[in-house]
């Protein structure tokens, strides 16, 4: 189970890799690596059903297969025929994400050249090219999903936990950032007899983030109010390591709703007193109110 924004993103590369392996496959006329109980029995027999690492002998029951080029953000390996090799289980979790070629020569002391040259054979009868470079895709896929895994957590997070103070008649959260006591809904339709009415600026601001809302806040005004072009902007935040372009461009987005909605010196006032930000952050927060 994922458990933070890396793993999150980490899986999502992992399936880009297995998604793009199965086109790979299609593109080169062959049925996708699954793999099924005969595209085991093939794997095994290209290797004459022994390790291509120790040459441990294999069956079916005793295979473990390995990526030569590893899947990961780093590598960016498929999975697919010509990148998927049989292994004993105990030199695949030795090997991890050690260059294959290394492995193999340690492994197999003398006969370590001949054993490289079966697994290069077999890549080249494949037509796998282990020089395929996704990282253009890759790279903005592993930082947007978890920007956007991260902002859809959040989301359900505050409304879970507007649920729960319901619930336990603690209230909920509404325009200023303070909490609405029970005795100001309606006992018979239980509707907020307040004027004001829960926006989204908190969440615009938890997705722009406290520490970059303030640290950029003479850049995100002027954008707001049309004084700077998207593009600049845009390319301002990725020099200033506010992510990459997409993620610059979502918290733009995020940061101009605020400026729209008049949010903007409440943002200021949640930074100021927000213990998650650095002292820095929440007396440049101060300084920004001082003069509005």
């Amino acid at each position: 189970m994922a458990r933070s924004k890396s793993d999150i993103s980490n899986s999502a590369i992992r399936i880009f890799l297995q998604e793009v392996g199965k086109f790979y496959d299609e593109t080169r006329g062959f049925e996708p690596f699954t793999p099924r109980k005969s595209q085991k029995d093939e794997l095994l027999k290209a290797f004459d059903y022994k390790c291509c690492f120790c040459h441990e002998p294999l069956n079916v029951g005793t295979l473990s297969q390995d990526h030569l080029v590893p899947m990961n953000k780093t590598s960016l390996g498929l999975h697919a025929w010509g990148n998927v090799v049989p292994c004993c289980r105990d030199c695949n979790s030795e090997k991890q994400q050690r260059p294959w070629k290394e492995f193999t020569l340690k492994k197999a002391d003398v006969d370590g050249e001949e054993r490289v040259a079966k697994i290069e054979s077999y890549v080249e009868s494949m037509y796998y090219d282990p020089d395929l470079d996704l990282h253009e895709y890759a790279g903005n896929l592993y930082e947007d999903v978890g920007q956007v895994a991260l902002t859809l957590i959040n989301l359900r997070y505050r409304q879970a936990e507007e649920g729960i103070r319901k619930l336990l008649g603690y209230g909920e959260v509404v325009e200023d950032g303070s909490i609405v006591s029970p005795d100001k809904f309606d006992d018979d339709t239980g509707v907020d007899m307040t004027p004001a009415v829960e926006i989204d600026w908190l969440r615009k601001l938890r997705s722009v983030g406290l520490e970059a809302f303030v640290s950029n806040y003479e850049l995100l005004e002027a954008y707001s109010r049309g004084a700077r072009n998207r593009a600049d902007s845009i390319e301002l935040l990725v020099n200033e390591g506010v992510g990459n372009e997409s993620g610059a461009s979502i918290r733009l987005g995020n940061a101009k709703r605020i400026f729209e909605s008049g949010s903007e010196q409440k943002a200021l006032k949640h930074a100021r007193s927000s213990s998650r930000v650095s002292e820095a952050v929440r007396v440049r927060a101060e300084e920004i109110l001082a003069n509005l």
